[in-house]
């Protein structure tokens, strides 16, 4: 038996010297006369021996309190370690999840859910095959390009706890709104999965009652609806003061939905910061249009809380305007449910409710497409007379800035009996004279100088040289200069979109698009000139010189009458001499011009009833002259020597690449996709040439949202890259090369809500920076392969794209939307 070791001297003193329980408290410290027991002997200690005891006493408080103090620092630094590792952990499942979803690792996202999930974890990975890390709010978002932040982590049992994780999205206008969504994780075999909300977690469904709003809810995000529901009465009972609403009217709100992202339609074009919100969410909500009383939308504990006091407000001012889209198809006949005249209405009172921008009010600009009986009479769905998606935006810019021109000054209450006289409107004209009790004559006089519209265009000051960007921004049109602090605007005012296109080779004239309408800018001036006016939709546009422009229109009618090879065609514009009249070429759907402006490739519409067939090829004179025929094919681009045109050829079975040596006339085939493994049937494909002639691409699209392969080769056929190959929705131009021709910027465009810009090496495929594209896209710097990344966000410079890692520079915080890179020097 081991020896027990000797007390120590503290110990000894501590048992040996106690006072027994029963004996009498001994004298405070420091009387040495207290009172004494008659005929008791007083044994004294020695003085050394009290001072002695009092240091031992004084030491021994002194080494209790301090273990007592170690030993709670000890509990506080344990517990405090167990959270940091707690959130640690979870933060580190987040991020894995996030970058899992983005990068559509499917394999290693299913092992971050438990095997007995089941239908949770199989819709998880259903959301993360369409690139989407987390549920959508709300039907007229974007998600932003920040990842989640895990703002806490709160454990709720020995192995579970649950974690907020605040994401931000973007709304129509391009402003941010950050949602926080509660996500719940398990401790198992020593790491952390990914698993469902608790079953009592929800609580049971509660409704809460209004005048005119209803909302259906689950217990557990009740203390939001008691906020939303009284501001969403207020917001429809003002609608309805304003607008008239029949007795009885009501909407209910269900907010049910695990995910909005199922009740989200297709956005066929991004609305512009400048425009409407209202505008942005008539598409992007399948059943705005139908009128239904009823609206699905999502479960905030699922997909999310308002994550602060903007954010909520921005959150109750989008669903109030999802009620006002809905109102107007409860108040409007059926002949004008998709007419864009009472949304031009409802995008006024938007205004009138603080729901949107007042300087929605102040748009009186828009390209003047259509006559007011076409404005009138135009249904945006319709399965007799469609209206194509351009043509949608078109008539809603066009329609707002009619309603501002004619309503400026005009007493409340007008807006009330135009909305009230589509009930019985015999014509546009009639309607608008009812309204505002004038002859008929006046209102058709006042009708048609409200759509005429383009001398309300401001004075343009000369645009500044020297700069290296021009923007597209909420106030206009500016320039700007990396490092600098100020735009330098040369078009100021409210627009519903306006953006800087092309500048012509000299960089003496600047092509624009202010709400839909094209002009050419002088920068020495700031002179305008208007192309000619058409209702149909500019397609391409490229200079042919400093001076002349060359265009093809997309036909307005393509859908709503008999297939016609007229339909398109070739046009010219010479800005300096607007009166000169260059003719056009019928029957021409696209073109390329080569590197000298001299000549162009043309492919010409065939006759079978699709724009995007591929046709006849043939070579002219960039201004027109005789054709001489290649090959049918599409697509074609010139060599940066051009010498040789390449083209793409495509089949049931495969797409092909070719190319014509110009000089001897030998054309030969380089490239073929039959043998390569993909995915989707073949619906569209593009070809493309770097800039430094080393590479040429080809880009196959299959239908929206089903495939997107992307390849590079070199011009002999050799080294042939599958830089992409997956699910995307793709358009005419999805991959381009930069400037020295080592990259490629792929556009991925999810039918439902995800977009977004990968970088590749051209010749390995090796990916690089992945950009969420938030309603923009990317451009090449004119030299090297620096990359500008226009968004709702901002605009975004990234030196290095090839760099996974790469960090980009914000030039402009959410001001400017687009950005076009100014002729080098």
């Amino acid at each position: 038996m081991a020896k027990k070791s000797p007390p120590s001297d503290l110990v000894d003193w501590t048992l040996s010297q106690a006072p027994d329980p029963a004996e009498p408290a001994p004298p405070a410290a420091g009387t040495d006369d207290a009172p004494q027991m008659p005929g008791a002997c007083v044994l004294q200690r020695p003085r050394a021996a009290r001072r002695f005891a009092s240091k031992a006493v004084w030491r021994t408080g002194l080494i209790l309190a301090g273990l007592v103090v170690l030993a709670f620092l000890a509990f506080r630094l344990s517990a405090a370690w167990d959270v940091y590792r707690l959130r640690r952990g979870v933060s580190q499942l987040v991020a894995l999840e996030e970058q899992s979803t983005r990068l559509g690792d499917l394999d290693r996202l299913a092992q971050l859910y438990p095997q007995a999930a089941g239908g949770w974890a199989a819709s998880q990975l259903q959301r993360a095959e369409r690139g989407q890390p987390a549920p959508l709010p709300m039907t007229s978002l974007w998600p932003a390009s920040e990842p989640g932040v895990v703002q806490s982590v709160t454990t709720l049992t020995a192995d579970t706890a649950r974690a907020d994780v605040t994401r931000r999205f973007v709304a129509p206008n391009g402003s941010p709104i950050d949602f926080t969504q509660p996500q719940f994780y398990q401790f198992v075999s020593g790491t952390w999965r990914r698993i469902p909300p608790p079953a009592d977690y929800r609580g049971a469904v509660r409704q809460w009652l209004g005048g005119y709003i209803q909302l259906t809810y689950y217990a557990v995000d009740e203390g939001l609806m008691l906020e939303l529901g009284p501001y969403l009465d207020d917001k429809l009972a003002r609608m309805c003061a304003a607008w008239d609403c029949p007795a009885g009217i009501q909407f209910d709100l269900r907010f049910l939905l695990d995910d909005a992202t199922a009740s989200r339609g297709f956005d066929y074009f991004s609305p512009a910061p400048g425009a409407p919100m209202i505008f942005g969410l008539l598409l992007s909500e399948r059943e705005a249009f139908w009128s239904s009383p009823t609206m699905p939308l999502a479960s905030p504990h699922l997909a999310g809380y308002p994550a602060d006091t903007q954010s909520r407000e921005a959150y109750e001012r989008l669903l109030a305007l999802e009620v006002l889209l809905r109102l107007v198809g409860r108040l409007t006949p059926a002949s004008f449910r998709f007419s864009a005249l009472p949304y031009a209405l409802a995008a006024r009172l938007s205004a009138d409710l603080q729901l949107d921008a007042p300087n929605i009010r102040a748009i009186d600009f828009a390209r003047p497409a259509f006559d007011p009986e076409e404005l009138s009479a135009l249904q945006y769905v319709s399965t007799a007379r469609p209206l194509g998606p351009f043509y949608t935006k078109v008539a809603q810019y066009q329609a707002l800035a009619a309603m501002n021109n004619l309503l400026e000054g005009q007493p409340p209450g007008i807006e009330k009996r135009l909305l009230q006289g589509l009930q019985s409107a015999a014509d546009p004209a009639a309607w608008l004279a009812d309204a505002l009790e004038i002859p008929a004559d006046s209102a058709r006089a006042q009708l048609a100088a409200s759509l005429s519209n383009l001398d309300k265009l401001p004075a343009l000051a000369p645009i500044p040289g020297g700069q290296t960007l021009t923007l597209g921004c909420r106030g206009g049109l500016a320039t700007f200069t990396a490092g600098e602090d100020q735009l330098r605007y040369f078009l100021p005012g409210p627009f519903a979109d306006a953006n800087p296109i092309a500048w012509s080779p000299d960089a003496s004239r600047l092509l624009i698009d202010v709400s839909s309408q094209l002009a050419v800018v002088e920068a020495a001036t700031g002179a305008v000139t208007w192309l000619p006016p058409t209702p149909d939709y500019f397609d391409q546009v490229q200079w042919v010189s400093s001076s002349v422009l060359a265009y093809t229109l997309w036909p307005r009618d393509l859908f709503r009458t008999a297939f016609d090879l007229d339909q398109f065609g070739l046009h010219y514009f010479d800005a300096a001499q607007p009166q000169r009249v260059i003719p056009g070429i019928p029957g021409i759907q696209s073109f390329a011009l080569s590197p000298n402006r001299a000549l162009a490739a043309v492919v010409q519409v065939n006759a079978q009833p699709s724009f995007s067939s591929q046709g006849a090829i043939a070579i002219m004179p960039a201004l027109g002259g005789p054709l001489t025929f290649v090959d049918q094919g599409l697509s074609p681009a010139w060599s940066p020597d051009g010498r040789t045109l390449l083209y793409a050829q495509i089949t049931q079975d495969a797409a092909t690449l070719h190319t014509l040596d110009t000089a001897t006339g030998t054309l030969r085939p380089i490239f073929t996709s039959a043998g390569w493994e993909r995915r989707g049937q073949q619906f569209y494909l593009t070809a493309s040439w770097s800039p430094t002639g080393e590479r040429v691409l080809l880009a196959l699209q299959g239908s929206y949202g089903n495939d997107l392969s992307v390849w590079t080769l070199r011009l002999d056929g050799a080294d042939a890259v599958l830089v992409y190959d997956g699910a995307a929705t793709a358009y005419t131009d999805p991959a381009h090369f930069s400037a020295d021709g080592t990259l490629v910027a792929v556009t991925l465009w999810d039918p439902y809500w995800q977009r977004q810009t990968a970088i590749y090496n051209a010749a390995t495929g090796e990916r690089g920076v992945v950009l969420p594209d938030v309603g923009g896209w990317p451009a090449w710097a004119p030299a090297g392969h620096q990359l500008v990344m226009s968004t709702y966000e901002g605009i975004d410079l990234i030196a290095d794209p090839a760099n996974p890692k790469s960090q980009s520079e914000r030039l402009a915080d959410g001001v400017c939307y687009r950005a076009l890179w100014n002729p080098a020097p």
